[in-house]
């Protein structure tokens, strides 16, 4: 079978965009791809335009469900469509989309070899456009949260009088959660201005009850006052009066590593914390400081001791993580792969 070489006429014009794009081309064979599934056969139906959209942009058909990528695979990890996708399809493509942005996040996930994720907001796609996507995938949601209010508000569930607002987005989540199958749904706090204690205590039992008989756990997480200004729930030890006020079984903690961090706790506060609340973590969080970047980069928390930490405790061992980072540039998933399997 004849091939037929790359030639730079077939991308722009643009002599900058077509390095751009043959850049993009080297990442993908080396990241996710076989070298052969970039070879453009002679006798291809499609054009070769049609050939490099569908295959070399990002637009290719879900990968065999057996492809597992450079990872191990894992359900122990969680990867975040929301922080950890980079789109480079906009960057060197002229429409051809099959996939769609959900597509292109879930085909990320799958080619890097991880078996969960994990999304804040999965309320930009329809029920429907998830479940279509999620089949070609053997992919596991583990974690939402519940949506914002309708000026981006950051949840209601302590906004004294606003019960029926704080029900309406609880009853989305857990239609989300029960047609996709996802077991936690973390419940956003809102804003202290408009907080109350009672309210929030109330409004978690109201959830529990609602929660229980669908199977879901209901999670409550600690906001740093850099991400969210002002959250209501922005102090661990408020969070754990709180937790032990509401007395529900499945409402448990969104612990995470990275908004500790940023309120000061160092990462032998962090385990301390872990070990003395192992029975209320219902999941973990992980991402580096200051800029929440990836969990190999250096910063504020020491992840290697952690995750030892955490991969040795029979209290702890247990928990998924959710890695919610930035790339702060190419992604490295090699690099992130041999950080993992140590542990």
């Amino acid at each position: 079978m004849k091939t037929v070489k790359l030639k730079l006429y077939v991308f722009s014009s643009n002599f900058l965009q077509q390095l751009q794009c043959l850049w993009k081309v080297v990442k993908k064979i080396s990241r996710n791809h076989t070298p052969t599934d970039y070879f453009y056969q002679s006798n291809d139906p499609l054009t070769f335009k049609q050939w490099y959209q569908r295959r070399v942009r990002g637009s290719s058909p879900p990968p065999d469900p057996g492809f597992l990528g450079v990872m191990d695979v894992k359900k122990k990890y969680a990867y975040n469509i929301g922080t950890m996708f980079v789109d480079d399809f906009k960057d060197c493509a002229d429409g051809y989309d099959p996939l769609g942005p959900l597509g292109r996040r879930l085909r990320d996930a799958n080619n890097a070899g991880f078996r969960s994720i994990e999304v804040a907001f999965p309320y930009n796609w329809s029920i429907e456009e998830w479940e279509k996507q999620l089949i070609s995938y053997p992919l596991h949601l583990e974690l939402i949260n519940t949506p914002l209010g309708p000026n981006k508000e950051p949840g209601f569930a302590s906004t004294e009088g606003g019960t029926e607002r704080f029900l309406d987005g609880l009853q989305q989540g857990i239609r989300y959660c029960k047609a996709l199958k996802c077991p936690r749904l973390h419940i956003m706090a809102g804003l202290a201005e408009s907080g109350h204690d009672i309210s929030f205590i109330e409004n978690l039992q109201k959830a529990s009850e609602m929660l229980e008989s669908e199977g879901i756990i209901g999670l409550i997480e600690v906001i740093s006052g850099g991400v969210i200004p002002g959250y209501f729930l922005d102090n661990f030890l408020k969070a754990l009066d709180l937790l032990q006020k509401i007395g529900r079984e499945n409402i448990k903690l969104q612990f995470d590593s990275f908004h500790l961090n940023c309120l000061g706790y160092s990462t032998g506060d962090i385990i301390q914390l872990m070990n003395d609340n192992a029975s209320l973590i219902g999941y973990v969080q992980v991402a580096q400081t200051p800029n929440r970047t990836e969990i190999t980069s250096p910063g504020g928390v020491d992840y290697e001791k952690l995750f030892k930490h955490i991969s040795a405790s029979p209290k702890l061992s247990h928990l998924t993580i959710g890695l919610e980072f930035k790339w702060q540039s190419v992604p490295d998933y090699i690099q992130l792969a041999g950080f993992l399997d140590k542990f």
